[in-house]
């Protein structure tokens, strides 16, 4: 953990936030997760080191040497996650990283979500299922969708999960799989938000800024930013949004898409995560040094 504060963060234009940590992983990042709940943040890298830092950035637990360490998601609770091997292998950890269960999925990975409580994941398959197992590994719900689904989150007031493909797509089921509804959009996705009740959605649509929708997946907002968005996170009522660029821009907005601060970051920005009060944010760099801004 260090506080050497980044020079982009210095040449910032509006409210701008201060360094809470910065820390930096082995290699490069492979993924980044936030547990809402504690603070602690979760983080691995393409070398297979896993990284739990506390909310001061302090390290937790490391292992290192995991091969072929590809994503993860962690519990909103810290009480777990799971990590993706390869192509096809899910490996669920407990809070100590301890390796609980593994299984081997019939075809590519895309995604994988689980609960605030780590109670249930999702995972999306390239074929075009997505299967829900419970904390167990005992199968809940498995469902088809017209496009691949690359974007997976679970809402926190119930179990629905919201999900969209990379072209065309968004949709919202129930735990047992059962549709809600779909929607065809008109964009391609980079990346995609959704507020604790589901009542706000939020995608990345690359050339098209950020979109929202509404909780039956109707336009509600276009929020046009200069540059190609490809990553975006929320707090949990979505009354700030974070959304960084291809071209390397920063942006912190209010639920009206209005600009509270900007800047452009000196390498390419891999991940975002916002806590649920809109306090403050991790910036994950393509490099692996993790940044927390704290407003």
């Amino acid at each position: 953990m260090t506080l050497d504060a980044p020079e982009w963060l210095r040449r910032g234009q509006g409210l701008a936030p201060r360094l809470s940590w910065s820390f930096r992983t082995d290699a490069s990042l492979a993924f980044l997760c936030a547990a809402r709940e504690t603070g602690e943040v979760l983080a691995g890298d393409v070398s297979g080191g896993i990284y739990r830092l506390d909310r001061r950035g302090q390290i937790l637990s490391l292992t290192r040497g995991v091969r072929q360490l590809r994503t993860g998601a962690w519990a909103d609770t810290g009480d777990g996650g799971l990590i993706v091997l390869g192509d096809c292998q899910l490996t669920r950890l407990n809070q100590a990283m301890e390796v609980q269960w593994s299984m081997r999925l019939p075809d590519t990975i895309l995604g994988v979500a689980t609960d605030p409580y780590g109670d249930y994941t999702a995972i999306s398959l390239a074929g075009g299922s997505t299967l829900v197992v419970n904390r167990f590994k005992k199968r809940v719900a498995l469902f088809e969708t017209i496009r691949p689904l690359r974007y997976l989150e679970f809402l926190t007031l119930c179990a629905d999960l919201v999900a969209a493909a990379e072209h065309s797509h968004l949709c919202r089921h129930r735990l047992t799989g059962t549709e809600v509804w779909n929607r065809r959009i008109l964009s391609t996705t980079g990346d995609m938000a959704v507020s604790g009740d589901g009542s706000v959605i939020l995608l990345a649509a690359m050339n098209l800024g950020i979109q929202a929708y509404d909780q039956d997946g109707e336009s509600r907002a276009s929020y046009v930013l200069e540059g190609t968005a490809k990553r975006v996170a929320a707090s949990l009522t979505a009354d700030r949004i974070v959304v960084a660029t291809l071209e390397q821009h920063l942006y912190w907005l209010d639920s009206d898409g209005q600009l509270l601060w900007a800047t452009h970051t000196d390498e390419s920005v891999a991940e975002l995560q916002c806590d649920p009060f809109g306090e403050w944010i991790l910036v994950g760099m393509e490099s692996g040094r993790i940044f927390r801004l704290d407003w």
